[in-house]
């Protein structure tokens, strides 16, 4: 009977060692998902983008099928990474192109119930090759020591290293340890103080708080390399600005200059132990909570972030979103990080100069080119007057509802008329061979964008965002922005002078008082506490105009520059004007344009218009 019981056991032993292979129970591996808190505080979304890989998750739909975890998720997903914009404030973008045979995205989620709470973040990967190892483990969630330095007995934190080149006389700096509070005080030990005006006036970042302890640690270390220390704001013109620093230290890291290296320790300026730039580094970026939550499918702000990273970089930036709209908080919360990298602002004398972008390594890297085209061939070395030059000009408009442009504000109205006023004044300069091309960027891709712009040596456009694809237009192009009546904002003129090192020149469009007028009685009711106010701008405006069609222009009204509390909505109104010309005197300022472009003659007074003569 034993015998018998015991060879029962044995049979049923052996049939179990079967069972896994008959019986296939799906168990999600601990490796695959991991949820752990994080120390970051609320007011910062944390998101890792591989920037070429963004849109691969949302096209490759077999994902869904592989794993129950990504269709969770991908609603929340779809809000974080199709963060585009109305094309008026953001501008417009593209769709990546995917390269990649691995997805890793991060994602984290902020806590509601407090202020600056926990993050619960959720790892999210998925490989094609199910034999490669698993190791989803966060760069950034790994334990990091602090940069420190040890004199005698004593240990000390902190560190700065400031990198220059010939190119951009600007200091980099690169702080080790840097915390940064949400109002972007960069938080520093004691002992840094002594560096005061390196940091603020050569490398460009004022909000400075020397209170950390020297001999302790930073407090939740995160193993990121911080680029740029604010969260630039999230309109087109006013991001190039804000994000132009950025792309200096992004040129840092992946260009190939002949640099200076400069470091300091409470120990000395020995550089022996500090990292070097060519060890690897977890690069992050901010940008503003507000690109986070549009659901628009195109964002030229995040695709513009997308240009900093050469295409063969395997390297990723994680994204912390901020919001940007808090100035005050009764809790300063604090995040710090490996390192921060940060130069001076736009704007002035030491930035970007002409030959330094030309060589910036995101535009070589992506192939888009800044030298001047070729245009006047030559066909006598001696005689000036055979040149000839063939030359691109571009006439860009918005788009307009339903063919109704009385709903839109800064549509060129007379664009049929324009054209053929142009294409009459080009015929009398001999040798000009002009191509007329009349665009809409609103809706395109930033690719279709740039390919407009690289193609463009003369750009005629209405005020507006999308004007901050001059980036794109090659030197020596030149733009001509036409601006509503009484509204004449420099914007664009400083981002042509100092970063797009393009020729530029303003237009001024037709007083439309009926567009002005209609807007201010829609939002200036009889009821509104500033309605006498904005009746008071409104017959002002009437009366600039009435001198603008006398061929007076010595009118004082200036809308642009309004302060008075309550008169915000009348720069509204002021944008809100369609914009007519003067065909003809427009036509012949373009084409002079284009004359002083090819480097051709003036035509001889029975030639050409009196206008160019002049």
């Amino acid at each position: 009977m034993i015998y018998i019981m015991f060879k029962s056991l044995i049979l049923l032993v052996f049939c179990l060692s079967f069972l896994p292979h008959v019986i296939s129970v799906p168990v999600f591996n601990s490796e695959h998902i991991s949820q752990e808190p994080s120390e970051s505080r609320s007011g910062w979304r944390n998101v890792s983008v591989d920037f070429n890989n963004l849109d691969d998750y949302r096209t490759k739909s077999n994902y869904s099928s592989r794993s129950p975890l990504i269709v969770a998720h991908d609603f929340e997903l779809t809000n974080v990474l199709q963060n585009g914009s109305t094309s008026g404030q953001f501008g417009a973008n593209t769709s990546v192109r995917p390269t990649s045979e691995e997805l890793s995205v991060n994602l984290s989620t902020n806590s509601p119930h407090n202020e600056w709470g926990r993050n619960n973040e959720t790892s999210i990967s998925d490989t094609r090759t199910s034999d490669a190892p698993q190791n989803n483990s966060r760069v950034e969630d790994k334990a990091v020591k602090p940069f420190q330095m040890r004199i005698e007995d004593q240990i000390f934190y902190g560190g700065l290293i400031t990198y220059s080149h010939m190119l951009h006389p600007a200091r980099i700096c690169r702080v080790m340890n840097a915390c940064i509070r949400n109002d972007d005080t960069l938080v520093l030990p004691r002992w840094m103080q002594r560096h005061d005006n390196l940091l603020s006036f050569h490398c460009g970042h004022r909000k400075l708080s020397f209170s950390l302890e020297d001999n302790s640690p930073p407090p939740s270390l995160k193993n990121l390399d911080l680029v740029g220390l604010t969260s630039p704001r999230p309109s087109m013109p006013d991001f190039v600005r804000d994000f132009a620093p950025n792309t200096v230290v992004f040129d840092l890291i992946y260009g190939d200059h002949e640099l200076k290296q400069s470091c300091h320790s409470r120990k000395g300026t020995s550089c022996d132990s500090f990292p070097s730039l060519n060890q690897s580094l977890n690069t992050a970026i901010f940008l503003p909570s507000r690109l986070e939550a549009i659901n628009e499918k195109r964002s030229w702000v995040r695709e513009f972030v997308k240009l900093m990273k050469p295409p063969n970089a395997g390297k990723q930036s994680r994204i912390l979103y901020k919001n940007i709209d808090v100035t005050e908080s009764k809790e300063l919360g604090m995040q710090c990080f490996r390192s921060a990298f940060f130069t001076r602002g736009p704007y002035n004398k030491f930035h970007v100069m002409n030959d330094h972008m030309r060589e910036l390594n995101f535009l070589k890297s992506h192939g888009i080119q800044k030298e001047a085209r070729i245009l006047r061939q030559d066909k006598s070395n001696d005689i000036v007057e055979e040149a000839s030059c063939d030359l691109n000009i571009t006439i860009s408009n918005r788009k307009a509802d339903d063919g109704d442009s009385k709903l839109i504000g800064r549509y060129i109205t007379n664009i049929p008329t324009l054209r053929a006023e142009i294409l009459k004044q080009a015929e009398r300069i001999p040798g000009l061979n002009i191509k007329l091309d009349t665009i809409t960027l609103e809706g395109k891709s930033l690719w279709w964008q740039i390919n407009a712009m690289q193609k463009t040596d003369v750009w005629i456009a209405g005020h507006g965002p999308l004007l901050t694809n001059m980036l794109f237009l090659r030197q020596n192009s030149s733009v001509i922005e036409l601006q509503p009546f009484a509204y004449y904002p420099q914007t664009y003129e400083n981002l042509a002078e100092h970063l797009a090192h393009v020729r530029y020149e303003r237009y001024i469009a037709n007083p439309d008082v009926e567009a002005f007028e209609t807007c201010i009685r829609q939002l200036y009711t009889s009821d509104h506490p500033s309605y006498k106010d904005a009746q008071t701008i409104f017959e002002r405006f009437r009366r600039a105009s009435m001198k603008f069609f006398q061929s007076d222009s010595t009118h004082s009204l200036v809308l642009h520059t309004l302060a008075e509390e309550g008169l915000d909505y009348v720069k509204a109104c002021a944008r809100m004007q369609r914009l007519t010309t003067d065909a003809h005197v427009f036509a012949v300022a373009i084409v002079r344009h284009a004359r002083v472009r090819c480097g051709l003659p003036k035509p001889s007074t029975n030639e050409a218009d009196s206008g160019d003569a002049k």
